[in-house]
């Protein structure tokens, strides 16, 4: 926590750990290897503590979402298999994939053509993993396009096909889309191996796919939200034991008696209905707490709930704790996480916004310090 404002996310390694430790079992296979998704900081978990901590449970894969997390996992030392999960355009970027060692996705020829004039020029080898676009609509070739990129494969010598996968636009949520795309990179798989490629790894399964279609493991898993202990669609947890390893905490900064009818906040959106005490913590929508948890969210102190009153403003925001006793300047706040019996979870957070619990996670700012324990 910084010394000039009370305001940080507590990540618990120990909760990293028994996620991964429950993935693992839920794998069919010891065979089945885990990429572990640690793009856009980890889930605003911290990339580079969580990364460290992977490591050594084994995990030598991870998936960044460009050059940039990749470069700060180089920087570290950290000498694993590094898959860039997005575009790589422009492509002189492959001069950092070979010059870091970094695997790329490739998903059009153009790409493919480029990778093997810059690993030409270095006089490498670019082993790269191919992205099948099955009905996602992001990035990706075509399942029809696959056998004349895999033709086009003999002219260039400096690239290999070390990887190829999918991604599933609703496993969360609608079985026969997923099924649909399932069946589409079976057939692809088919033809691959039909063209004498049998020791390319295998991935399609990220969480909500982990738990419910354990035909799509393949070689590899490649889970987000469950390493983190955030459910990838509601009652996840009757599928895999895990932890939420975040909690968002603050300090009460300032206490003020206020009498009956006056105005919290911008715009005048809570009046109060009797006298009241408010309390005001440093948190705002500038940290990543959404304006739209205004006069609706709550928090927890001393296992109790309070309400969020007024519109929160960019770095502060205002709670009535008339009910609570004996509340003082320096108390702590719960915005995520557990206090006595109770909690407030990302999931919560993520219905009140109107959104999912990845956004709720990522956009906690970097200003806000990451605090780390084991347990």
């Amino acid at each position: 926590m910084s010394k000039f404002r009370p305001v940080w996310v507590e990540i618990d390694l120990s909760a990293i750990v028994h996620n991964v430790n429950s993935i693992q079992k839920k794998l069919k296979s010891k065979n089945t290897k885990i990429i572990a998704v640690v793009k856009t900081n980890a889930y605003g978990h911290g990339i580079l503590k969580i990364t460290e901590t992977l490591l050594n449970q084994g995990i030598n894969f991870f998936g960044v979402t460009s050059i940039d997390e990749g470069l700060l996992l180089r920087q570290k030392k950290i000498n694993a298999s590094i898959l860039i999960l997005g575009s790589l355009y422009p492509f002189n970027n492959f001069r950092e994939v070979i010059e870091y060692n970094f695997i790329p996705t490739i998903s059009s020829i153009d790409g493919i053509k480029q990778l093997n004039e810059y690993s030409k020029k270095f006089n490498k080898k670019t082993v790269f993993h191919l992205k099948i676009d099955t009905g996602m609509g992001r990035i990706g070739i075509s399942p029809d396009s696959v056998n004349s990129f895999i033709e086009s494969l003999y002219e260039y010598k400096n690239v290999v096909l070390g990887g190829i996968y999918t991604h599933f636009a609703s496993a969360d949520s609608n079985k026969e889309y997923t099924e649909y795309q399932l069946n589409n990179f079976k057939k692809v798989i088919s033809n691959l191996r039909r063209y004498g490629y049998s020791n390319v790894i295998i991935h399609t399964a990220n969480s909500a796919a982990l738990l419910k279609y354990p035909e799509s493991y393949y070689d590899m898993v490649r889970p987000g939200l469950c390493i983190y202990g955030l459910l990838p669609f509601p009652k996840a947890d009757k599928f895999i034991d895990i932890r939420p390893a975040l909690s968002w905490r603050t300090k009460v900064v300032f206490l003020k008696k206020v009498t009956t009818g006056k105005s919290i906040s911008y715009g005048n959106t809570f009046i109060t209905k009797k006298d009241s005490i408010i309390a005001t913590i440093p948190v705002g929508y500038g940290d990543g707490y959404n304006r739209s948890l205004s006069n609706r969210a709550q928090v927890l102190i001393k296992g109790h709930r309070c309400k969020i009153v007024g519109r929160v403003t960019m770095d502060m925001t205002m709670i009535d704790v008339t009910e609570l006793k004996n509340i003082r300047i320096g108390d702590e706040v719960i915005l995520i996480g557990k206090s006595g019996n109770d909690m407030i979870s990302v999931e919560e957070i993520a219905s009140i916004v109107g959104t999912i619990n990845y956004e709720i996670v990522c956009n906690i700012h970097t200003r806000v310090e990451r605090v780390y324990k084991n347990g």
